[in-house]
C-alpha cells in the first residue's frame, strides 16, 4: 500500500511539472510584443499588405520622409501637383496630400 501511495505521489508530481514548461507563452499570438515586431514600423500584420485607393486615407505613419518618392523623374514620374506628394508603399506609388492623407491617385510603378 506504501509503494502505491509513492508511485501515486510521484505521478503527480511530474504531471505537474511539465505542464508548467509545455506553454512558455513565447509562440505566436501570446502579446502585443509579438505584433509590434511582425512589420518594421508595428503596423498590425494585416495592415502591412492593405492597399489603399483613389479617395482613401493613407495611414500616418507613411506620411514621413522615408516613404516620400522625391527623384520622380527617375521614375518618369510627371512633377507632383502643389501640396501633394508621391509616397511609395509596398511596391505601389500614391499621389497624396500630406495635409489630409487623402489619396489622388495609385499608380504602379516599378521602384528599386
Amino acid at each position: 500500500m506504501r509503494t502505491l501511495l509513492v508511485w501515486a505521489a510521484t505521478a503527480a508530481l511530474v504531471t505537474a511539472g511539465t505542464s508548467a514548461v509545455a506553454d512558455p507563452g513565447k509562440g505566436k499570438g501570446h502579446g502585443k510584443a509579438d505584433h509590434a515586431q511582425s512589420h518594421p514600423h508595428g503596423m498590425p500584420p494585416g495592415q502591412a499588405k492593405k492597399m489603399w485607393n483613389r479617395g482613401q486615407r493613407l495611414p500616418a505613419t507613411y506620411i514621413s520622409a522615408p516613404y516620400y518618392v522625391t527623384d520622380y523623374r527617375r521614375y518618369d514620374l510627371p512633377p507632383p501637383p502643389p501640396q501633394y506628394r508621391y509616397v511609395y508603399v509596398e511596391e505601389r506609388v500614391y499621389l497624396v496630400d500630406p495635409q489630409t492623407q487623402l489619396i489622388r491617385d495609385v499608380l504602379n510603378v516599378l521602384i528599386r
